[in-house]
């Protein structure tokens, strides 16, 4: 059974917006399971104003047992939440973290946190739940 859970840095899941509000949530997930990884812990930043909705997507696309949602933002523009987004794929593949299509990456051994800056810097734990 496919299973979408909060990890300790998300309280709850915000409220959802309809896609012409222009506004949208920035998210950072862990995608366990994925039948093309196998025992690996992919990570995937991404951008909507449907949390739920865009998680069940991820389920079925990935094929993955399990989606843990490590931190989702405070609501931003929907040109802020992309621009955000696209800087840390770029950031990801300038560095030695391994970057795969669809804004998903690996973590290298020893890592404990994602900092994500929007207007300050979000620190992440990316510790498993």
């Amino acid at each position: 059974m496919e299973t979408i859970i909060l990890g300790n840095g998300v309280q709850k899941i915000p409220k959802a917006y309809k896609a012409t509000s222009q506004k949208n949530y920035i998210y950072l997930i862990q995608v366990l399971g994925d039948p093309k990884f196998p025992n690996k812990i992919v990570y995937k930043i991404g951008t909507t104003c449907n949390i739920i909705q865009r998680m069940k997507q991820h389920l079925a696309k990935y094929k993955c047992k399990k989606i843990i949602l490590l931190w989702i933002s405070p609501l931003y523009s929907i040109h802020t939440a992309l621009r955000v987004e696209h800087k840390f794929v770029r950031e990801v593949k300038q560095s030695d973290w391994k970057h795969i299509p669809q804004d998903r990456f690996f973590v290298p051994d020893g890592v404990e946190e994602i900092i994500i800056r929007v207007r300050k810097d979000w620190v992440v734990k990316i510790g498993e739940g």
